[in-house]
């Protein structure tokens, strides 16, 4: 898989298919026998989450069933992982659709994850910080296969975290040299349950542990096009960013000996809070008197946005 700017496998949505094809098999529940059948494998990928998949990948998925009129539980996947090899997803413990039956899927991607089945409907990924670079979608499914045509599973995995992305420029004609950079109090860790998509024991950085650029080339000016200066930094979602502040150190090239450094937040009258499945652009332009930050939303052909001024 390719990945972007040190984020592993970065983007906001993607849809996985397998399927479970029926196969002569006697079950604990008295399934009638059926001649069998390989187990087919399938992937398509839409906008967003992920271009596309390399061998190795892999999502971890949970399935149970259950007949229509109630009763146990049956597990069919207690957190199997499904691993693309060769191009054909394949698993462990070749499983088969139970006629009469109703099924729920539930998944996670990347498999490494720390995650549990807590319930129909229900994950709880534990204990996950965007620090590691890994990105972080879930997906479910519900399947009646009481007409004993069960089918593909099909997975919508969405992304549950949200992108930021912050370029600082100068303005043109003007020369400045960025020196370093900082971004703390923004939330980064913490526990999902998929089914309420509530995010708990959440973690934010402080100055101490903030997310840090240091210029390479300290001498060089900022390039026309700007420099990307955490790369593509995934956070979790927050219904509120008052604290989320962004530091800067730059000096403009006519005047060395006067480094110049600013505190910005990155709450502004546009952008009050982050989200999942959306990408978060600032552009912070070094002007000769002052510093505009400008800041975008976009998922997918939307977008808004707005200008602040820090003198």
């Amino acid at each position: 898989m390719e990945s972007m700017d040190k984020i592993k496998h970065k983007k906001y949505l993607a849809t996985i298919s397998f399927a479970l094809v029926l196969a002569g098999c006697n079950t604990d529940h008295n399934a009638p026998v059926q001649p069998q059948q390989a187990i087919d494998f399938s992937t398509a990928v839409s906008r967003a989450a992920i271009n596309s998949f390399s061998d190795g990948d892999c999502f971890r998925v949970w399935g149970q069933y259950q007949y229509p009129n109630g009763g146990e539980m049956y597990s069919v996947f207690p957190g199997t992982d499904v691993t693309l090899q060769s191009g054909l997803w394949g698993y462990k413990g070749t499983q088969y659709w139970v006629q009469g039956a109703v099924y729920d899927f539930e998944a996670v991607y990347p498999s490494d994850v720390t995650a549990r089945y807590i319930g129909s409907g229900e994950l709880e990924v534990t204990d996950f910080d965007t620090k590691s670079g890994h990105d972080l979608m879930t997906a479910s499914a519900h399947i009646d296969n009481t007409g004993g045509n069960g089918g593909t599973v099909t997975l919508d995995f969405g992304h549950e975290l949200a992108l930021l992305n912050i370029t600082v420029k100068a303005e043109t004609g003007l020369s400045a040299t960025l020196t370093e950079a900082r971004l703390y109090g923004v939330k980064h860790r913490g526990t999902l349950n998929t089914a309420t998509k509530q995010w708990t024991d959440v973690q934010a950085n402080t100055l101490q542990d903030a997310f840090t650029y240091t210029a390479s080339n300290p001498q060089q000016a900022i390039p026309e096009g700007g420099i990307s200066i955490f790369g593509q930094q995934l956070l979790l979602p927050d219904a509120d960013i008052s604290n989320a502040t962004l530091e800067v150190g730059f000096y403009y090239d006519d005047q060395t000996a006067y480094p110049v450094y600013k505190q910005l937040s990155l709450k502004t009258n546009q952008v009050s809070r982050w989200e999942k499945s959306q990408q978060y652009t600032y552009t912070l332009t070094i002007g000769p008197n002052n510093i505009h930050l400008l800041p975008n939303v976009e998922e997918w052909q939307t977008s808004i946005g707005g200008i602040i001024t820090v003198e």
